[in-house]
């Protein structure tokens, strides 16, 4: 279980099958001020700013709205794609997959208050392989549906291990994780392509935040909340 964590969230991505996890590990630097625009699941907009700070292996995050709401977050990236985790409260936590088999996620996770992350692969035990296309915001969507057998690994080196159900709802997914010492996560999914998020929550209902990012390196992608089946849009220009 990763630290017995009692309040926790998890971002996990998916890349293209085929490249090892080291090949991903060509990271950007995501550090800098950023415009926000965005529309929440009921078509209305809203804007703000967002500023993200390296912190050891990953980055801070800071969003401030234009009604002057503040949220505090941690961000992870891999290859062009970067995910920010926000609470209302408590302490995040935030995990990046990319596809290594068909059916083998492996990726990394950080807590918001440990500079070290560790890492974890997922095995699909049931459900499709990752060749299932979704209409999306980019030319493929997968369909990540099915059972997962967990294998991770700690900042500190200890090892954990566990199951993890993913199915769709709505927009996205609802995801449970459920480890060894019979603790169990629930949670909301999203994806980008080939880029798998999920944000996890023991308590209140979570967010998840997923971003993939263009050559001007601006930011956009998908938002979507435990407790509603749509999801939102947002874009980040950096400025």
């Amino acid at each position: 279980m990763k630290n017995n964590l009692l309040f926790s969230v998890l971002i996990s991505l998916a890349l293209v099958a085929g490249l090892s996890l080291a090949q991903a590990q060509n990271r950007v630097d995501y550090s800098g001020s950023y415009t926000i625009t965005g529309t929440n699941p009921d078509s209305s907009t809203y804007a703000g700013k967002m500023t993200v700070v390296i912190y050891g292996d990953g980055y801070r995050v800071t969003q401030t709205f234009s009604d002057g709401t503040v949220y505090q977050g941690i961000g992870n990236d891999m290859g062009n794609y970067f995910t920010v985790a926000y609470q209302s409260g408590n302490v995040p936590t935030i995990s990046i997959y990319k596809v290594t088999q068909p059916r083998a996620l492996e990726g990394f996770w950080q807590d918001y208050n440990d500079q070290k992350e560790g890492q974890e692969t997922a095995v699909l035990a049931t459900g499709p392989n990752f060749a299932t296309p979704k209409v999306g915001i980019s030319s493929t969507r997968y369909d990540y549906t099915g059972v997962y057998t967990v294998n991770g690994t700690n900042p500190d080196g200890s090892t954990y291990s566990g199951v993890m159900a993913v199915s769709a709802y709505g927009d996205g997914y609802r995801v449970t994780q459920t480890f060894a010492d019979g603790t169990v996560w629930r949670g909301v999914g999203n994806d980008i392509a080939d880029y798998f998020a999920v944000s996890y929550q023991t308590s209140t209902g979570p967010s998840v935040q997923i971003y993939q990012r263009d050559r001007s390196n601006n930011l956009k992608g998908y938002w979507q909340n435990y407790g509603d089946s749509k999801e939102g849009q947002e874009t980040a220009i950096r400025r």
